[in-house]
């Protein structure tokens, strides 16, 4: 999976290791790895989902390689 965080125009490279949990009010939230191009690093980021297929990924990292 190729793709753009659109409001940060971060080009990403890959998107890997996703982990799922779904809230009580039927949310779909990912915690995943964004490798984006150009980077020697992934950043972990947080995506979520009220159908559990069309995600929205949070463009700001949870945290990253200073």
């Amino acid at each position: 999976m190729t793709g753009r965080l659109s409001s940060s125009g971060i080009e990403i490279r890959q998107i890997f290791n996703p982990g799922q949990v779904t809230t009580p009010d039927g949310r779909t939230i990912l915690l995943l790895s964004v490798m984006p191009r150009n980077e020697k690093y992934a950043r972990c980021h947080v995506a979520e989902s009220a159908d559990g297929i069309h995600f929205e990924i949070d463009p700001e990292p949870i945290f990253k390689v200073d």
